[in-house]
């Protein structure tokens, strides 16, 4: 039983990594279809305007 400890730290801070990580794509992703929008139109008003 012992032994199965041993392992969830390591197991959790894979899962963290791969979260961050995740978050991290998310991120980039949207900050990349901002600027895209921002490149297309100029201004993020009709973004606000539609919120």
């Amino acid at each position: 039983m012992q032994r199965t400890f041993d392992y969830a730290p390591l197991s959790t801070a894979i899962s963290l990594s791969t979260d961050a990580h995740l978050c991290f794509a998310k991120n980039l992703r949207l900050r990349s279809a901002i600027y895209g929008y921002l490149a297309l139109y100029g201004s993020l008003d009709r973004i606000w305007d539609t919120l």
